[in-house]
């Protein structure tokens, strides 16, 4: 005669003392407050991280308008033809062309 087939889970049993269990649960739940806890550090540091990211780009786009304002006065302008200046002791009244000789 044939036995009638079983599932397979409830073929395996396991004894475990009551105070073994206790202490297996109470561990389990202090790994799960433990990392209830890591999560919420996590939060916090992936918000610092977002809000150092932002100032940081925030600061590469002040940089790169003062590095194009920089530029921009260094270079040098279009070459304009130069006039002698008025005051100049070269051209002043108290120095005339003939007098330098």
């Amino acid at each position: 005669m044939a036995r009638p087939a079983r599932p397979r889970a409830a073929q395996h049993v396991i004894r475990v003392r009551a105070d073994l269990l206790d202490r297996m649960v109470a561990e389990a739940g202090e790994v799960a407050i433990a990392r209830a806890r890591l999560d919420s550090e996590m939060g916090l540091i992936r918000g610092a991280i977002n809000e150092l990211t932002e100032n940081v780009n925030r600061l590469r786009l002040q940089l790169r308008e003062i590095e194009i304002r920089l530029t921009t006065r260094s270079r040098p302008r279009s070459p304009t033809p130069t006039r002698p200046r008025r005051n100049s002791t070269r051209w002043s009244s108290t120095a005339t062309p003939a007098s330098r000789k």
